[in-house]
C-alpha cells in the first residue's frame, strides 16, 4: 500500500455512466471498467453496449456523457 499513490483528480466518469465515443455516437453504452494507463498517466475507459463488451479503451477526452434524451 505505500507504493500506491492516489489520484490527483478523481476519474471523470464512474462504473455504469452512460456514454458515447465522439467518433462513434451510434455505440452508446456504459463504463463497464477503468485501466490505469502508466504510460499516459491517465484513466482508460471501457464500454459495454447492449449487445457487446467494446474491446477498444477510451480516454476521457473521447467520450461525451450521453444525458436521458440522447
Amino acid at each position: 500500500m505505500q507504493n500506491i499513490k492516489p489520484l490527483e483528480e478523481p476519474p471523470q466518469f464512474q462504473y455504469g455512466d452512460a456514454v458515447y465515443p465522439a467518433a462513434h455516437p451510434e455505440r452508446k453504452g456504459r463504463i463497464r471498467d477503468m485501466v490505469w494507463h502508466f504510460k499516459r498517466q491517465a484513466v482508460m475507459y471501457f464500454i459495454g453496449t447492449e449487445r457487446a463488451k467494446i474491446s477498444r479503451r477510451y480516454d476521457a477526452d473521447e467520450l461525451i456523457l450521453a444525458d436521458k434524451n440522447h
